[in-house]
């Protein structure tokens, strides 16, 4: 039955899906055309983005590519809009030798990132032109990754990556809000490389993405844990908080309890007390979350709940099953800028 009611709803909202399709489409038109401007940057820039609404792994993609780089002794910077965060304009997270920002300015993706990777320069901006020319400016790097950008187009890109978790289905390959689009399916022509967790794309060039655990560590201190002696509390405020829970199980880990926040939540002491109850009440001997959710929890580090549960994170890594072709296109396009 709930079954059916989303299906009938979906096709009631399928007049305002396609309006808003309709109206990104002529967005495009004008981008395409040269009716908006679009600015080009003197270094290569990559896109990291999605075509559906919701999580599809852009950030942790994006610090797995960097890290990749940044091993290739790269200048890289990584420019997000900070979404979520209490601030607004463009600010430095991190200079690629030390964080400039808190949490609450960069945004817990941008936070995650500079925590991450030391050496990339982090910014956040919602115009994305405006952070590329301070790195014009100041910092001339040798690439820029764009997080969530593939409806960004006031940047000209020089390799678009589409991200999928799955190919959409059915009326899900509908524009919001019918369908989990947010433009419509046959855009997906502009990306160069898709990348996807599950499933394949028949038409373009497409890798599939590896996600490796790593093991568990201690937030705080950084240090590995043996986690097979502790039973958990878990908690996330990610857009997929299932995918996390089963990937705990799925490691191993035993879960007594599970808590989800909305995406991007700001956790508060209320928060903390509730995880702290529940995790008392079922028997719970740590805590666990994803890295996104514990750079938001450094404010609470002497909270009497952080003291009394240990804070745990899964380690997680994104590799390609193949970068061969997309190891050739970044290499292309950073000796095609150095000549």
């Amino acid at each position: 039955m709930k079954k059916f009611i989303l299906l009938l709803m979906r096709f009631l909202l399928l007049p305002f899906g396609l309006l808003y399709g309709l109206i990104m489409e002529i967005r495009n038109i004008f981008y395409d055309r040269g009716i908006f401007k679009i600015y080009r940057a003197p270094f290569p820039v990559i896109s990291v983005g999605n075509i559906e609404a919701g999580g599809t792994g852009k950030t942790p993609f994006t610090i797995f590519l960097a890290g990749r780089l940044l091993q290739q002794k790269l200048r890289v910077a990584i420019v997000s809009r900070g979404y979520g965060r209490k601030s607004r304009g463009y600010r430095l997270v991190s200079d690629g030798q030390k964080i400039l920002s808190d949490v609450y300015t960069a945004g817990d993706e941008a936070m995650l990132a500079a925590r991450t990777l030391p050496g990339a320069i982090v910014m956040v901006s919602e115009k994305r032109t405006t952070a590329l020319k301070i790195l014009e400016r100041d910092f001339r790097p040798d690439l820029v990754i764009l997080d969530d950008a593939f409806q960004h187009r006031a940047v000209h890109r020089d390799l678009d990556l589409l991200l999928f978790k799955r190919p959409p289905q059915g009326l899900s390959r509908y524009p919001l809000p019918a369908g989990r689009l947010r433009e419509f399916w046959f855009n997906i022509r502009r990306a160069d490389f898709i990348l996807l967790h599950e499933g394949q794309i028949g038409g373009l060039p497409t890798g599939q993405i590896l996600r490796k655990t790593e093991g568990v560590s201690d937030y705080f201190s950084s240090l590995p844990v043996t986690w097979q002696q502790f039973t958990y509390c878990a908690f996330t405020a990610i857009a997929r908080p299932a995918a996390f829970f089963n990937q705990l199980r799925d490691v191993g880990l035993r879960v007594n309890t599970a808590l989800s926040f909305p995406d991007h939540h700001w956790f508060s002491e209320k928060d903390l007390a509730r995880i702290g109850k529940m995790a008392a009440r079922d028997g719970c001997q740590a805590l666990v979350c994803t890295g996104k959710d514990a750079v938001k929890l450094d404010v609470f580090a002497d909270h009497p709940v952080l003291k009394k549960f240990p804070l745990h994170i899964l380690k997680i890594s994104d590799h390609l099953s193949d970068d061969t072709i997309l190891a050739e296109k970044i290499k292309g396009l950073v000796d095609k800028f150095g000549d």
